[in-house]
């Protein structure tokens, strides 16, 4: 549950940092969609970080839960504000590291 969590983390930063008008932004077709509709995108980025927290809380417990998640939140966003503008960031790439990491979490479980 921890690896989705940080899934969702990473996914909600993303929609969250392609609204922002001085991030270097990419030209792919989600982002320009994102950059478009910033109001849609800001109320997306932040469900998906308080289903985020409800997980980790639900998980983790009401503290160690939140500092897992205020951690993995500072770990994600500094790191893609640090990769964006060198254009390394591959989505697809990423889906499948998260996914085999998910599987390999329920398979030692």
């Amino acid at each position: 549950m921890n690896t989705i969590a940080i899934l969702l983390n990473i996914i909600g930063f993303i929609f969250l940092l392609n609204t922002s008008k001085k991030a270097v932004l990419n030209s792919s077709f989600l982002e320009i969609w994102m950059q478009q509709n910033s109001f849609i995108s800001k109320i997306i980025g932040s469900i998906l970080l308080l289903v985020s927290f409800y997980i980790s809380i639900k998980t983790n417990g009401i503290t160690a839960g939140i500092l897992f998640n205020l951690l993995a939140i500072t770990l994600v966003g500094s790191l893609l504000i640090l990769i964006n503008p060198f254009k390394k960031i591959f989505y697809t790439s990423v889906l499948i590291i998260l996914i085999i990491i998910t599987a390999l979490e329920f398979l030692i479980q």
